[in-house]
């Protein structure tokens, strides 16, 4: 089996020596996604639901290239810095 690496212009570059997923034997494995714009590399600081929104439509892009989309994840982790913000990222 091949691993096949992922790469768009479509989410944030990936950083260092990794790329933006891996695709082995028909799962697709998302690297960690930040609320990086990809059209300006900026990071957004707004609100935890603007940050969110931003980290998710970045995995999404990465899941589109990689051929799948949102009905086909098996599992995701989110890593929020505070409970206290658990709830508005569970409405995004």
């Amino acid at each position: 089996m091949e691993i096949k690496r992922i790469n768009t212009p479509n989410a944030p570059m990936a950083g260092g020596h990794y790329s933006q997923a891996t695709v082995y034997n028909g799962l697709v494995f998302v690297a960690g996604q930040l609320s990086i714009d990809p059209a300006t590399g900026e990071k957004k600081l707004g609100s935890i639901e603007e940050q969110t929104e931003q980290a998710l439509a970045n995995v999404h892009a990465i899941l589109r290239a990689a051929g799948s989309d949102w009905d086909r994840v098996l599992k995701m982790n989110i890593s929020v810095a505070s409970i206290d913000l658990w709830e508005a990222v569970n409405k995004v």
